[in-house]
């Protein structure tokens, strides 16, 4: 891993568009072809795009707002972002994009609502922060060096921060869950790999 990850978000190496049955799901529903509307994104997304270009996408946002998911999500955008700064390997990228969206199927992502999304793609982007401080703090803690103690003194901090802040996001999304529905729910998998659901009933 990189000991050190920049923030601009606008200088990404390349634009990952990635459609899944969600996403997929919002074209269909309002008659879009998928094809047609990638390429138009793609041909925004130029140095100079053609004015044609920004209205029609422009146009499509207004009317079917739905569509920023497509062109750009915020939240998608920044946790691809975390995974390819923190590694460079395609294959560990991969893998861990899988992780994740493992994880948020798990915490039932698709099927919460909008404020619980929101909440479950911060404790995704801060449990890759969090694990990427331990990370670098594991690797720092066998080099030696006369900057060795420097630097875990610095990534035991930022390890620190990291674990507060994963810890205040599960917080508030599992705060925001009881009050919505009187019941957190979690699921674990019992060792013959059978789910086995504990509800804390809302009292």
């Amino acid at each position: 891993m990189e000991s050190g990850a920049r923030g601009d978000m606008g200088k990404s190496d390349k634009v990952t568009l990635e459609i899944t049955k969600a996403k997929a799901s919002v074209l269909k529903d309002i008659g879009l072809d998928i094809d047609t509307f990638i390429a138009l994104i793609k041909r925004c997304m130029k140095k100079k795009p053609a004015k044609e270009d920004l209205r029609e996408l422009r146009k499509s946002l207004q009317k079917t707002p739905q569509l920023y998911m497509i062109v750009m999500d915020m939240g998608e955008t920044i946790r691809l972002q975390l995974i390819q700064k923190a590694i460079d390997q395609k294959a560990a990228q991969f893998s861990i994009e899988a992780q994740t969206e493992v994880m948020r199927q798990g915490l039932g992502f698709e099927q919460s609502p909008l404020l619980e999304q929101m909440l479950i793609e911060n404790v995704i982007i801060c449990w890759l922060r969090l694990q990427w401080a331990e990370y670098q703090l594991t690797g720092f803690m066998g080099s030696g060096g006369s900057n060795s103690m420097s630097e875990i003194t610095h990534w035991e901090r930022r390890l620190s921060t990291a674990q507060q802040r994963f810890l205040r996001a599960s917080n508030s999304l599992a705060k925001v869950r009881k009050l919505t529905h009187g019941t957190v729910q979690i699921n674990i998998a019992s060792d013959g790999g059978q789910q086995v659901n504990v509800a804390n009933n809302k009292q």
